[in-house]
């Protein structure tokens, strides 16, 4: 049975895991962003050991966080469209589950693309750079 939607407290704390190939240093590479929706395990129902355990890649070693209200707004793009990141909670697959996503301001998400690839690259950049790799949380 797939529990209720939750909103997001502001400080909640959102993890997702890394591999080192996404990781430069400490920093999370735009490479690991997906703009289709960023997957990622909500500090509301779920540890970081959790997290870690449940990682289905062996590859995904390392775990990095943001808290909801560090998700990026007010981007401008390349073109002056203005996006923002929020946060998704779906339940329906995985009781921990959700995803960051993105949607120009004014409009729902759709999961449509901004259309350039410089576009693209600010809106990964911006959110990867929002995460911080915990120290010494690797499997």
């Amino acid at each position: 049975m797939t529990r209720e939607v939750h909103g997001f407290d502001d400080d909640e704390e959102l993890f997702r895991r890394f591999t080192e190939q996404e990781l430069d240093g400490d920093a999370v590479m735009e490479s690991a962003i997906q703009l289709q929706g960023t997957s990622v395990e909500r500090g509301r129902f779920a540890t970081v050991a959790q997290v870690m355990q449940r990682a289905t890649i062996p590859e995904q070693k390392f775990c990095g966080v943001v808290r909801n209200n560090e998700l990026p707004v007010g981007i401008e793009v390349p073109g002056g469209a203005v996006f923002d990141f929020y946060a998704e909670d779906l339940p329906e697959e995985g009781d921990w589950h959700a995803e960051i996503r993105h949607r120009a301001q004014g409009k729902n998400f759709d999961r449509s693309k901004p259309k350039s690839s410089n576009s693209r690259s600010t809106l990964k950049r911006q959110l990867a750079r929002r995460f911080r790799v915990l120290p010494g949380i690797s499997r």
